[in-house]
């Protein structure tokens, strides 16, 4: 039996520099029951799936659902969380124009899914277009500010500075608990702390 591509599905991840890892894609309950027939192929790839019909499968007045899965502590904590209740999942649609757009929006569950006890970090529906097309999905890094300490034996100036002045540090002024600790075990050294101006994400990449 002949096969034609559909569409192809990625998930990127603003963390990962080369391959996603610890992602998982599982096919919703219906839809795992229409696609499982010999009439559509599911074919995992490194960066997500590419679904094929049979070539002479003419009815395909279909919405593909599936979830976007973490499988892994590590994934699940380097992913921004999306901001939903309990009883909410953010979805991922295409529209009737046949762009490959896919639009964002938060909605009920319907259904609970869980992978080696992970929920869901999403949910996509597409409905089969027409031509074939590529969809992407960018998974987004958690977030936080940077902080250095310092430990010196004199009165040094001290500054960082990221390649291409990407990023911002400033010296602060308050003491924490953490310099209170040093100071109590280097009572004779200058202390000094830099702090990012803004929250830097999470990343594979050397940034400084």
């Amino acid at each position: 039996m002949k096969y034609t591509a559909l569409f192809q599905l990625k998930i990127t991840h603003e963390y990962f520099s080369e391959v996603i890892e610890d992602i998982a894609i599982v096919l919703a309950s219906e839809t795992k029951r229409i696609f499982n027939s010999k009439q559509f192929l599911v074919k995992k790839n490194t960066d997500g799936i590419q679904v094929l019909v049979a070539e002479n499968n003419t009815k395909l007045d279909y919405v593909f659902e599936c979830y976007i899965v973490p499988t892994s502590d590590e994934i699940k904590g380097i992913t921004k969380s999306p901001n939903v209740e309990d009883d909410e999942i953010v979805v991922y649609t295409n529209d009737s124009k046949g762009t490959e757009t896919l639009h964002k929006s938060i909605v009920k569950r319907k259904e609970t899914i869980h992978v080696k006890g992970y929920q869901p970090l999403g949910k996509v529906q597409i409905r089969i277009p027409k031509k074939s097309q590529t969809y992407q999905i960018n998974l987004e890094s958690r977030s936080i500010k940077w902080k250095y300490y310092f430990i010196t034996d004199g009165n040094k100036e001290l500054s960082i500075s990221s390649r291409n002045d990407e990023f911002a540090f400033v010296e602060l002024s308050e003491l924490d608990h953490k310099i209170s600790n040093l100071q109590s075990s280097f009572p004779e050294a200058q202390i000094k702390v830099f702090e990012s101006e803004n929250e830097i994400s999470y990343t594979q990449k050397t940034i400084l």
